[in-house]
């Protein structure tokens, strides 16, 4: 008996199809998922930076506008006391008007002090000097002797400045007269030169270079 030989159909020798692989992740997918990450981070960054530059700003304004000027001038005898006067450029200079410096008791003298308040108005040429000066009569009515006591300087310019006499170690109905000085540089150093250390007198050139009104003094009774 004889064995049939198979024939190969038409399906036999048919290729299997193969299924496409998925790409595989490499180097090109980490470098893109790193650099989304850091464009997100730096993204982030720039704002918090705006914001924080904006807060910043703000808080500068503000310390410009209400912290510019905290201290205020002093009002010790003999300095500005904080009263705005004229601008240095609607200003005349010093000696050229008799209401360059005016002066006023501030109230009436008590026992123990009085003070003056100098009202200056112009404004002092190069190398010149505004001075208080004390000035008081000793002696008797035939042989009187005149002292001048030369105090602190007025050269901080226009404003209001005070003086303040001690007379709680005055006798009662004691006078003294308080005037304002004109001085340039040479005879500012010569009057300053001649202070007596125990009496604390000055010597100033004759007449006084006064260039205010003069206001009286008087111990209480």
């Amino acid at each position: 008996m004889s064995r049939r030989r198979r024939v190969p159909t038409a399906g036999g020798n048919r290729p299997r199809l193969r299924r496409p692989r998925p790409p595989a992740r490499g180097a090109d997918g980490a470098v893109a998922r790193w650099g989304r990450i850091a464009t997100a981070t730096f993204t982030f960054l720039a704002l918090v930076a705006g914001v924080v530059g904006q807060f910043l700003g703000i808080w500068k304004g503000l310390l410009e506008q209400f912290g510019g000027s905290e201290s205020p001038q002093p009002t010790a005898s003999g300095s500005p006391s904080g009263v705005p006067g004229p601008s240095a450029a609607s200003s005349s200079t010093c000696g050229t008007s008799s209401d360059d410096v005016v002066l006023e008791l501030d109230g009436k003298p008590s026992r123990t002090a009085a003070r003056v308040v100098a009202t200056v108005s112009c404004v002092l040429a190069s190398g010149d000097h505004l001075a208080w000066v004390v000035r008081k009569v000793t002696g008797t009515a035939d042989n009187p002797r005149v002292h001048y006591t030369l105090r602190s300087a007025l050269n901080q310019g226009p404003g209001s400045y005070t003086y303040d006499a001690v007379l709680r170690t005055t006798a009662p109905g004691s006078e003294r007269t308080v005037s304002v000085l004109l001085m340039n540089s040479d005879t500012y150093r010569s009057v300053r030169a001649t202070r007596d250390p125990e009496t604390g007198y000055v010597q100033l050139p004759h007449p006084p270079p006064v260039v205010s009104n003069s206001v009286l003094i008087k111990t209480p009774e």
